[in-house]
C-alpha cells in the first residue's frame, strides 16, 4: 500500500512518543501487532492488503486519539 492513508499512518505512529510495543499493548494486542500490520501494509508481511475498519479503531486507540484525528481531515475529505 504506497497512498495517502499508509503514509498519514506512518507519520502518526512516527510522530507518536510510545513505541510500537507500546502501542501495540495500548490496543490490546500482542507486542508485534503493529508491527506485523505495518510490514503488512507495505506488502512485506504474510497478510496484506488494506487496513480495516477495526484495526484502524484499534490502531487509533493504542496511540491515544479517535479515528478521525487518526485518518486527518484531507483523508475524510476524499472519501466524500
Amino acid at each position: 500500500m504506497t497512498d495517502p492513508l499508509l503514509a498519514r499512518l506512518l507519520i502518526v505512529v512516527e510522530a507518536s512518543p510510545l513505541s510500537q510495543v507500546a502501542i501495540s499493548r495500548a490496543a490490546g494486542q500482542r507486542a508485534t501487532w503493529l508491527g506485523d500490520h505495518l510490514q503488512a501494509w507495505r506488502g512485506r508481511g504474510r497478510r496484506g492488503g488494506e487496513p480495516t475498519l477495526a484495526t484502524l479503531r484499534l490502531l487509533a486507540r493504542g496511540l491515544g486519539v479517535s479515528l478521525g484525528d487518526l485518518l486527518g481531515e484531507e483523508l475524510l475529505a476524499e472519501r466524500d
